[in-house]
């Protein structure tokens, strides 16, 4: 899963997180954040003049690093992947453990530059360029070398040092070396890891054939695909042709995708990769198409793509917000839970944004102000807004009915808004989803608002039609 979101400065030097993965860009300006919010809240610990340095969303959990390098995060603990022990339930029983406000992750140093979620584990990568991870390692993908089924305390990747770009997937992870490689860890049942095996690994692991000239990596539930001197290589599984070579077989080392040359930026998710192109433009394969194709109906001037379960958002240039696929949750953010076929504009999320994050079935974002508002699910505390009991449906980004003080601390402070829930969906439009992606009968509609905390998320294409009975979702 992937999420990208960009921030406030530190120094001269600007991060982004993606989609499980971050990219560190020798740039003086800011770049956007995927996030995925549905409400507003401010906390105490959210209360203080740090500004959001990266955001990253996991399946049911979100972390930030804030620009004095400390990291908070919330969501459901099981597994360590919040940085703190789990509860002793959790650990013996494997009940879930949900937080819904967001707590520091101690044993980090402060000097985080960047954060990047995954599955179940989380990642983070520290401005003397050591990358460290916790959370479940049942498949070594923490990449420390131990065969530990979990670890709460963050622990290094084991002779990974200044990487490039991180991407954290739903049982592995892939980096890019500092002179351009890709090595990868964890589960490798269907060649993820790239180096010509089927073997886990809890180390990382150097992919075949890409030695140098690698400037991005995104990781997915069992592939994952690289920018590689402005072509996109890919490997892993392709069951739904998300290896983009004309074909649905595996492959345990990388192949070209067809019709690629001038990739930017690489974001995959189960089944389906999206490249976005220099020009801003978009092209995806996947979800039962094996050859590349360029969604037009996303718009132009896209900056990120923040994917999902279900469901995905991307930002643009323009710091708006759309999102499309399934919408069970309201994890589109555009006040109903009716499922969209095709980009719908996320409520109050049409300029302003510079991140963008999703997870299972949440979204959030990062606003200009230094505001994180989250959107979707929420009886997990995916979304940090720190309701009790957990609202678990919330369909829009909130702008208004404050809960609490407003606080401006510093340059971003955090506001706290409430969630309407009396609003009635609005009328479905043309196009359809299979009804098994919607199966929820709760109605009530809210919008982002801000996180009391403050995707790993699975990428959905754009333009569905409806597959035959019992189907999955399928792109157009």
């Amino acid at each position: 899963m992937r999420i990208e979101i960009l921030s406030f400065l530190r120094s001269a030097q600007s991060y982004s997180s993606v989609g499980r993965g971050l990219r560190r860009r020798a740039r003086s300006c800011a770049r956007p954040l995927f996030v995925s919010l549905v409400y507003v809240i401010a906390t105490s610990a959210l209360a203080r003049a740090d500004g959001i340095e990266t955001i990253s969303a996991g399946l049911d959990h979100t972390c930030f690093a804030t620009t004095s390098g400390a990291v908070q995060c919330w969501g459901l603990a099981n597994d360590g992947r919040l940085g703190v022990k789990p509860s002793d339930a959790s650990i013996a029983s494997g009940s879930s453990d949900p937080r819904n406000t967001a707590s520091m992750v101690d044993a980090l140093p402060a000097s985080v530059a960047l954060v990047s979620l995954g599955g179940e584990m989380s990642c983070a990568e520290t401005t003397d360029l050591v990358t460290k991870c916790w959370g479940r390692n049942d498949s070594g993908q923490l990449g420390t070398g131990s065969s530990e089924p979990y670890s709460f305390v963050p622990t290094p990747v084991k002779d990974l040092l200044g990487a490039k770009a991180l991407s954290v997937g739903a049982h592995s992870a892939c980096a890019v070396t500092p002179v351009g490689g890709v090595q990868c860890w964890g589960r490798n049942d269907h060649g993820q890891l790239g180096n010509g095996t089927l073997t886990n690994s809890n180390v990382p692991v150097s992919v075949s054939g890409i030695a140098s000239g690698a400037t991005d990596v995104s990781v997915g539930e069992d592939h994952a695909c690289a920018v590689v001197s402005g072509g996109v290589r890919c490997w892993g599984r392709n069951h739904q042709g998300q290896l983009g070579n004309d074909s649905l077989s595996d492959s345990d080392h990388p192949v070209q995708v067809s019709g690629v040359s001038d990739a930017a930026k690489v974001y995959v998710g189960p089944g389906v990769s999206y490249a976005i192109k220099s020009d801003g433009s978009v092209s995806m394969w996947g979800w039962g198409k094996s050859s590349v194709s360029a969604l037009s109906a996303i718009g132009s001037g896209i900056t990120s793509i923040a994917t999902g379960d279900l469901h995905a958002c991307a930002l643009s240039q323009s710091g708006a917000v759309r999102c499309w696929g399934s919408n069970a949750k309201g994890q589109l953010g555009d006040g109903t839970t009716i499922d969209r076929p095709t980009p719908v504009d996320v409520v109050g999320l049409t300029s302003g944004v510079t991140g963008i994050a999703a997870g299972r079935d949440h979204s959030c974002a990062l606003k200009k102000a230094g505001q994180v508002v989250c959107w979707g699910a929420g009886a997990r505390g995916q979304r940090g807004d720190g309701a009790a009991p957990p609202v678990d449906v919330v369909t829009t980004p909130q702008s208004g009915g404050v809960l609490g003080a407003t606080t401006t601390s510093g340059t971003t402070g955090f506001t706290t808004q409430s969630v309407t829930t009396s609003a009635t969906p609005t009328s479905t439009t043309s196009g359809s989803i299979t009804a098994t992606a919607n199966a929820s009968s709760a109605t009530p509609i809210g919008s982002p608002v801000a996180s009391a905390a403050a995707t790993s998320g699975v990428q959905l294409a754009l333009d569905f039609n409806a597959g035959a009975a019992g189907s999955s979702i399928q792109p157009v």
